[in-house]
């Protein structure tokens, strides 16, 4: 099947655009398959799947949107200067999005499952810190809204780490305080 891959693109940034992920993921599949050179399309499908996975997938969607920004990364390496700047802005703002919805997965399931929430909150973080190296290994220069954007998503992940911790900790002060009393 023949697709024109330019309104294929728009269709699935504007899906992209309005959460509408899963639909936009399937485009950029599309895209990819077809032209395999399209370096957005293959970011931006990962980026996609990142919304749309199982919580027990966030580690492995963590490792696989870092390692789609190297390869975004190292295929922008010979456009425009101003251009690769614009593209490395806009996948590091995604990179943060991302590492928000992480984030809040992982203080979502710290009653229910904290083991898990520490999976996701670490897997966020290595993801997070990975990503921004990589930039820096490019000599990539962020502009203060960017390093705005990326902090914030630093301190979410940074502060899901300190409660779940916490709730661990708190568990384990109940469970023997539950044991002394039986036994008391």
């Amino acid at each position: 099947m023949n697709y024109n891959l330019e309104n294929l693109m728009a269709t699935a940034v504007s899906e992209m655009e309005n959460g509408q992920y899963e639909e936009a993921a399937k485009h950029f599949d599309l895209i990819v398959v077809n032209d395999g050179s399209n370096y957005r399309a293959a970011f931006y499908r990962i980026y996609c799947k990142c919304f749309i996975g199982k919580l027990g997938d966030i580690p492995n969607q963590a490792i696989n949107l870092t390692n789609a920004f190297a390869l975004f990364l190292s295929k922008i390496k010979n456009i425009d200067e101003t251009e690769k700047e614009l593209c490395i802005k806009d996948a590091l703002e995604k990179i943060s999005k991302v590492s928000s919805h992480f984030a809040y997965n992982a203080k979502k399931t710290l009653l229910t499952a904290p083991t898990v929430g520490m999976s996701i909150n670490s897997a966020n973080k290595k993801m997070y810190n990975n990503c921004v190296e990589l930039a820096k290994k490019y000599n990539v220069s962020l502009d203060e809204e960017t390093e705005k954007v990326l902090s914030t998503a630093s301190n979410e992940s940074n502060n899901a780490g300190k409660i779940l911790i916490a709730v661990i900790i708190i568990g384990a002060i109940i469970s023997i305080l539950s044991y002394v009393f039986i036994f008391i």
